[in-house]
């Protein structure tokens, strides 16, 4: 071998040149299979069980984490030979740091592998029916399958996106079948979202198929905002999930290292100092141990080793050691990309002869500086994306637009009549040139680029595609390619709730200049796009779009759809509305539109529950569900579910509404439709919150919040304040109390949660702004949707309860009265009705009325097991009869406070304590009406002790005085020590002798 340093060259198989010394064939990057493995011998057991499980058909996720060059991928290299040898299939897919690539591609590539290495018959069998789907991102298997028919299209991205991420599971499952797989993905925080998005859709189902998915990424570059570390946060609560964090290696590994790559054996002191130098990252100490000469390694430590002063500045120097004809061609690779076609490198230095071309190229690879392409024709690779990145930073911003605009004309050529194909790619050159070749052809590109993303659910990539092109239009006359810019950039914008309001200002510029040139088909497009909830917000846009088509139109269907629900929801119009949905549902059926008549009947469905129909939202939900078991669209299916749960919930069926709240969660997150995922969540928390679990409520709440779900600010409030948890709960107060001074009529903006928060406070600062704004509500549009009025209806009731306005009271009894049958438990508002009605019947004075109210809304709690609201029932309960003061209502109150008590500690509600105790005192106050029982014991303990007497476990006391167990434990253990007993039989004795059974 001829040595780069000195020419010289070399006999045999010598790894160093017997004239200079220098490391011979040494590698730039990583630890090739050439060079010595050294330590992970845990991490390899660990992965080489998973191995085991996937073999057998139980699949795992596992992460190999680290810094640069710390060994991830060599790991994964060895595991991969071990695989081989056991016949295990090991498909690979790399991330792209650039721009070009298009979205998907780390599957793309595992996908197009197993497809060019296996016959038409084989890929037939494995694909099944989503053989359609995946040849959208892989064009060779509709060639390998030439008489694949394609899926029809769906209007709805998500469940498109669905369709494609269950075909891709689909196949890894039947692929696992026929031979297990060793599934990596490297360099995942260079993923794109949707790769990301579709490695969370395939771990849900992991377990289940013969894969070992191996990834690896570099925790130093993820953040908390990073995407990969959502993605993460998602996969690590899955039980199947491993993580393996790779560090340095030991001192005395980095001696096993330069033993076995140099054949020395080294000083100790200078294993110390590289090790010092390098903090044993593999990538340092090969680097170390290739630059120097065997002198060097034999020698003394404290000679200048050389040793770079980062992995860059040993990249370079190695680039230094290649011809100029090779680094030339380097450069100019870098500037394509981390992968390179030949056909591209010819034609960018046509003045470099092909032989000169392939001896550089092969000199790269011999250097290990490129990958050969794994397929014959294929694309070279560089090593290590840290290679391109130093070649990329040599060239001057001058000459890198250069080559960047030659390329884009190269790749167009290259790409022939498939280049709008590598629109995505293309988009990257063009932007990059932009100041040399103009903005017409990055415009094109960038749509192009924008809609390919929307058909694969690429949402995060098309926002910035069609920016990009939007960009590049800035200071031109408004057109037909801006405007479809600014749909594509909408309909993106809407699938993610935080940048709602910018899909409505993207979506409304486009249909003004669609509606002024008279383009009637763009104008419904945009007007009949379900944004948010059925298009709240954009009624305006549906109003002039109806006077663009006829009535009875398909495309007048597809409107009056949203028509129904503006009228229903916004202008307090129930029968406007129904006749609408009617005549929506006629044309749904006579087209044979099965989306919009699922649409349609769930908007119907929402607005029965808004006007106090809660049986007319379910049987519209259970058609619903009927005819989207045939279609699984994600979206219609959690917007249906997350209506009957709130119905459930409220009317005191709590477990079927748990069952809805887990499918739409689970729903959303298989087809990572954020949206949906943050209304899931919102029912999810509201559900949590009435149950008491209020560590799940917390993360339900902060998984929601993140996803721009501002509605659970309102229930991460009142959360707080329930606890005690004042300093917590201020911050969410005044965003709330901002909101309401900003929009007082807004559909349930939060004023009932102010007037709670203040009722648990006793804080009154804000009573007076919450009765202003629950009046405007009452008295605007929006305030004659039933359940809008309920909610400031609710909001003023708990003002006049505080303020003891008997009059207001009286006033908002005779209107919330008949919506208890209705609604016993107000979603929206943490509070049941008959907690509420009885508070204002104490205001009115009637005592009577009240316990019968607070004895009914306990009955429903302790039905449905919403034991916190059933502790300020009873503290309720508790006031009532002691205003009423009939014959045992004392020793009643006594019982209620006792149980208020119980439930307020198991749950760490210090409010209800504090207002127990302090009812307690009224309750000792009046104690000679009261019996008295001997040695201090309590109401409370007397119940117990008799149960206890009566031969009863803890457990059965428990259930039958419906206390935790824990609770029935310490009073049990308060009694033995106020009696002076040793067990159950002397205190049963105890109860026997003082009449107390």
């Amino acid at each position: 071998m001829i040595c780069a340093s000195c020419g010289h060259d070399n006999a045999g198989d010598s790894r160093f040149c017997s004239q200079c010394g220098t490391a011979l064939g040494d590698h730039v990057v990583g630890t090739p299979l050439g060079q010595p493995f050294v330590g992970r011998t845990l991490e390899l057991a660990q992965l080489g069980f998973a191995l085991d499980l996937a073999a057998s058909g139980q699949g795992t996720l596992a992460t190999v984490v680290g810094e640069p060059g710390i060994g991830k991928t060599r790991l994964c290299q060895e595991l991969a030979v071990v695989a081989a040898e056991r016949g295990i299939w090991v498909p690979c897919g790399y991330c792209y740091e650039g721009e070009g690539a298009p979205a998907y591609w780390p599957w793309i590539q595992v996908l197009r592998g197993y497809v060019e290495g296996h016959d038409p018959e084989t890929l037939a069998r494995v694909m099944g029916p989503g053989a359609a789907e995946i040849a959208e991102l892989v064009p060779e298997l509709g060639i390998a399958l030439d008489d694949l028919v394609p899926s029809p299209p769906l209007e709805n991205p998500a469940q498109a996106r669905f369709r494609l991420f269950d075909a891709i599971t689909t196949f890894l499952k039947r692929a696992s079948r026929e031979t297990p797989l060793l599934l990596i993905l490297e360099d995942l925080h260079w993923a794109d979202r949707s790769s990301l998005s579709l490695l969370e859709f395939v771990a849900k189902d992991i377990v289940s198929m013969g894969v070992l998915l191996l990834a690896t990424y570099r925790d130093v570059e993820v953040t908390r905002r990073h995407p990969l570390s959502q993605t993460l946060g998602s996969l690590v609560r899955d039980q199947h999930f491993r993580r393996i964090q790779l560090g340095g290696m030991s001192q005395a590994e980095v001696g096993q290292f330069v033993q076995s790559s140099a054949g020395i054996v080294p000083q100790p002191r200078l294993v110390e100092a590289i090790h010092t130098r390098t903090d044993g990252n593999p990538l340092f100490v090969g680097q170390v141990v290739g630059l120097l000469s065997r002198s060097e390694l034999s020698g003394d430590p404290d000679i200048n080793m050389r040793i770079p002063e980062g992995v860059r500045d040993a990249i370079g120097r190695r680039l230094e050691r290649l011809s100029e004809d090779c680094n030339r061609v380097l450069t100019t690779a870098s500037v394509i990309g981390r992968e390179f076609r030949l056909q591209a490198l010819r034609a960018l230095l046509g003045d470099l002869a092909e032989a000169a071309l392939m001896e550089a190229i092969d000199e790269a690879i011999e250097a290990r500086v490129v990958a050969e392409p794994v397929a014959p024709g294929g694309s070279y690779r560089f090593t290590h994306a840290l290679v391109q990145e130093t070649l990329l930073e040599e060239l001057s911003v001058t000459r890198r637009v250069r080559l960047h605009a030659e390329i884009a004309g190269v790749l167009e050529d290259v790409y022939g009549a498939q280049a709008e194909a590598h629109a995505s790619e293309l988009v990257h050159h063009l932007s990059e040139a932009e100041a040399v070749l103009g903005a017409d052809k990055l415009v094109h590109y960038a749509r192009l680029a924008g809609e390919q993303s929307m058909a694969s659910y690429a949402y995060e990539e098309a926002v910035a595609h069609f920016q990009r092109g939007l960009a590049a239009k800035e200071g031109q006359p408004h057109d037909t390619e801006r405007a479809a810019l600014l749909v594509g950039l909408g309909k993106a914008q809407a699938a993610d709730p935080r940048t709602v309001d910018d899909a409505r200002t993207s979506l409304t510029e486009a249909f003004d200049y669609y509606e002024d040139t008279g383009d009637v088909a763009g104008a419904v497009e945009v007007a009949a796009y379900p944004v948010t909830d059925g298009n709240v917000g954009f009624a305006s846009l549906v109003r002039r779009a109806v006077e663009l088509v006829p009535a009875d139109s398909h495309d007048g269907g597809r409107l009056l759809s949203q028509v129904g629900w503006n009228l229903g929801m916004q202008r307090g119009d129930y029968e406007g509305a129904r006749d609408a949905f009617d005549r929506a549902l006629t044309i749904a059926r006579r087209e044979g539109d099965v989306s919009l008549e699922m649409w349609t009947l769930t908007r119907l469905g929402h607005v029965e529950v808004y006007y106090n129909h809660p049986d007319g939202c379910l049987s519209n939900h259970d058609h619903v569900f009927e005819l989207n078991s045939g279609i699984d669209d994600p979206e219609v299916d959690i917007f249906s579910r997350s209506c009957v749960a709130g119905v459930l919930m409220s009317t005191g069926d709590p477990e079927a509404a748990a069952f809805h709240c887990d499918a739409m969660l689970a729903m959303a997150e298989r087809a990572r439709y954020r949206r949906g995922e943050a209304l899931a969540l919102m029912s999810s928390a509201t559900l949590e919150l009435f149950r008491g679990e209020w560590a799940a409520a917390r993360g339900h709440m902060e998984r929601g919040l993140a996803l721009g779900q501002e509605g659970l600010l309102r229930r991460r409030m009142v959360l707080e304040y329930v606890l005690g948890d004042v300093d917590e709960g201020e911050r969410d107060l005044e965003w709330v109390v901002e909101r309401i001074r900003q929009n007082p009529s807004g559909r349930l903006t939060g004023h009932a949660a102010v007037a709670l928060v203040s009722a648990i406070t006793g804080n009154k600062q804000h009573l007076e702004m919450v009765k202003e704004a629950g009046r405007a509500k009452l008295a605007s549009p929006i305030g004659s949707v039933p359940t809008v009025g309920i909610e400031a209806r609710i909001a003023l009731a708990i003002v006049a309860v505080a303020q003891n306005d008997a009059a207001a009271a009286a006033e908002h009894y005779e209107a919330l009265a008949p919506v208890r049958d209705k609604w016993p438990i107000f979603e929206q508002c943490s509070i049941s009705t008959d907690r509420l009605l009885g508070s204002l019947a104490l205001t009115m004075d009637r005592p009577d009325q009240a316990v019968a109210h607070f004895e009914e809304g306990i009955g429903f709690c302790r039905k449905c097991d919403y034991r916190p609201e059933m502790a300020w029932s009873l503290c309720g309960l508790a006031e009532a009869l002691l205003r009423r003061g009939a014959r045992g209502d004392v020793v009643a109150a006594e019982r209620a406070l006792a149980e208020a008590m119980d439930v307020a500690q198991e749950f760490g509600m210090r409010p209800v304590l504090e207002r127990a105790q302090a009812l307690q005192q009224k309750v000792a106050a009046r104690a000679e009406s009261a019996p008295r029982y001997p040695d201090g014991l309590t109401e409370r303990e007397v119940e117990v002790l008799c149960l206890l007497a009566g031969g009863k476990t803890n457990r059965e006391i428990a259930e039958g005085l419906f206390i935790s167990v824990r609770t029935a434990s310490n009073h049990v253990s308060n009694i033995f020590v106020k009696i002076n007993a040793a067990n159950r039989a002397e205190a049963a004795t105890y109860a026997n002798r003082q009449a107390l059974v």
